[in-house]
């Protein structure tokens, strides 16, 4: 069995990197995408780095 991996690769969502183009189903999913990864990191990275 072969498996199939697609990835893409996601900027932070930070004014500094406002000007990277964003794939489609990002930029019509933006506002939810860059809360989930603010949400990530607040409430689980930051805890495991501490």
């Amino acid at each position: 069995m072969k498996d199939n991996i697609e990835m893409l690769n996601n900027p932070k969502a930070i004014p500094e990197w406002d000007d990277v183009p964003k794939h489609r189903i990002i930029r019509h999913n933006y506002d939810e995408i860059s809360s989930f990864h603010r949400d990530l990191f607040d409430k689980v990275i930051r805890k495991l780095l501490s």
